[in-house]
């Protein structure tokens, strides 16, 4: 039976004009879950409105129990919101091809479209 990762995530924003620009670090320490290893993975994204839209990417490094022998990720995409409905279109990947147990690609990049709602 396996419990969730312990992490601990800090991230910092700088705004540049009406961007906003920001580093991301997340640790997870050596344990159970993580077959005794540790974990980290460094990001750095930035957001910036076009207007009403707002674009946004991101790229991030991992290394360790998550990602054994690295992983760069990737995400690129748009946003806006409408009437406290937050939708966003991006495309994610990543620099591993992973297999899962009946050996299918799951680590292909991907569209993803996202539909919120604020109260």
């Amino acid at each position: 039976h396996q419990h969730g990762v312990a992490e601990l995530i800090g991230s910092y924003d700088h705004h540049i004009g009406q961007a906003t620009v920001s580093v991301t670090a997340g640790y997870s320490p050596p344990q159970h879950t993580l077959n005794g290893n540790d974990n980290l993975y460094l990001g750095l994204s930035a957001h910036v409105p076009i207007g009403r839209p707002a674009i946004f990417a991101s790229i991030g490094r991992e290394r360790g129990a998550m990602a054994p022998g690295g992983k760069m990720d990737w995400q690129f995409g748009g946003e806006i919101t409408v009437h406290g409905f937050d939708a966003s279109l991006s495309y994610v990947d990543c620099d591993r091809s992973l297999r899962d147990g009946q050996l299918r690609h799951i680590s292909n990049g991907t569209v993803v479209f996202q539909l919120g709602h604020s109260f």
